[in-house]
This record gives structure tokens, C-alpha cells and sequence, in this order.
């Protein structure tokens, strides 16, 4: 039985907060990879088998298609199953692309700028931190220090 069968509360809100955090969180694990692959590019241009921006191309030709078609199923799978009503998919599937491409933006501009997978773990971490705690459900706007109130502006 899905959260969707029962009145709407607590079960519906923490489904989503959870559907939200999990995609936000899945191009954490990549920015290391983001990095290496970077490595290749420099040595594989150095040596005039592409270009920088035969590089680009494909990487928003291929892998942004790719990780948007992921996103899009498990969102997809994860509403068939909380039986939650079809007239809210539109919204949540919105709102959970828009989350996805946003961290996925910030971890690989983390990923850009440093320079080794543990430093883009470290660095990423404020920025992950700052969403996660102030996003309505964990501190709310009545909660919150006086001093932290404009977060929620």
C-alpha cells in the first residue's frame, strides 16, 4: 500500500522530501569521475585527437541525455509505486528535474574547479548542507534561529 492510499500528511510530505533529496544527491558519486575524465580530455587534447568542444558536444549530447532519461524512469518508478493521484505527476516530475538538474549543475561546477575528487567532496559539501537543513521540512521558518530567518525569504 502506497503513501497515496491513505489522507494527505506526514506519509505524502516525507515521500517527497525523500524522492527530492534522493535525486539531489545522485551527482555526488560522479564528481570524481567528472574529474578523472577531465585528466583524459586534457591528455587526449594535448595530443590533437579532438577538441575541447568535440568534448562538450558529446558530453550534452550523450551524457546529459542519459542522465535525464535516468532521472526521468526513477521518478516515474518511484510515483507508480507511492499510488499517489496521476493529477500531481506533472508537479512532483517538475519539481524533481528541476532539483536534478540544479545539484547536478553546482556538483559539476564543484567537480570544474577543484582538483581532486576529494577536495570536490569537501567543497560540495557546504552547498549540500545549506539545502538540506533549510528546506521547510527539517528546519522550518518557526524553528529557525532569528538570525537565519532570511533563508526562508
Amino acid at each position: 500500500k502506497g503513501v497515496g492510499a491513505s489522507a494527505f500528511g506526514l506519509p505524502q510530505i516525507s515521500f517527497i522530501f525523500i524522492l527530492l533529496t534522493m535525486l539531489s544527491l545522485q551527482s555526488l558519486p560522479l564528481m570524481p569521475l567528472l574529474i578523472e575524465e577531465r585528466g583524459f580530455m586534457k591528455h587526449e587534447t594535448s595530443e590533437r585527437l579532438y577538441t575541447e568542444g568535440a568534448h562538450i558536444l558529446t558530453t550534452f549530447f550523450v551524457t546529459v541525455p542519459l542522465s535525464l532519461t535516468g532521472a526521468i524512469c526513477q521518478t516515474l518508478i518511484i510515483y507508480a509505486f507511492s499510488e499517489l493521484a496521476g493529477q500531481f505527476l506533472p508537479t512532483v516530475l517538475g519539481w524533481t528535474l528541476l532539483l536534478f538538474f540544479f545539484f547536478d549543475a553546482i556538483f559539476s561546477s564543484v567537480a570544474a574547479a577543484a582538483a581532486d575528487g576529494q577536495q570536490a567532496q569537501t567543497l560540495a559539501t557546504p552547498f549540500l548542507v545549506v539545502f538540506m537543513l533549510f528546506n521547510g521540512s527539517i528546519i522550518t521558518r518557526a524553528t529557525a534561529p532569528v538570525y537565519l530567518r532570511w533563508v526562508f525569504q
